[in-house]
C-alpha cells in the first residue's frame, strides 16, 4: 500500500529512514527485487517516480519496517530467470 506525504513523514521522523521493497517483471518475464531505503522524501518520491516509469509488467513497491526484511527470492530461489529459463 502507497503511503501519503504525512505518513512518510512520520516513518522519517520516527525510524530516521523509510525502507522500501520493490518486484518488477519486464515484458520478457525477467523478475527484479530490491530494497531500498531513503533517508528524505526527495530521495523517496524520486525513485518511486523513477520506479513506475520503467515498469513493464507485474510490480510491487511497499513501505515496510526497517527490521525483519524477506525478500520474495530468498523464499522462492527466483530470480531474472526469463521465460522460466533454469
Amino acid at each position: 500500500m502507497i503511503k501519503t506525504q504525512a505518513q512518510l513523514k512520520a516513518i522519517l521522523k520516527s525510524d530516521g529512514i523509510i525502507c522500501v521493497t520493490s518486484f518488477s517483471q519486464d515484458c520478457d518475464g525477467v523478475k527484479a527485487y530490491g530494497k531500498h531505503e531513503f533517508d528524505s522524501l526527495r530521495a523517496y518520491n524520486k525513485s518511486y517516480e523513477s520506479f513506475c516509469d520503467s515498469v513493464e509488467g507485474l510490480y510491487s513497491w511497499e513501505v515496510v519496517p526497517r527490521e525483519g526484511v524477506v525478500f520474495i527470492e530468498q523464499q522462492c530461489g527466483t530470480f531474472g530467470h526469463g521465460w522460466d529459463i533454469n
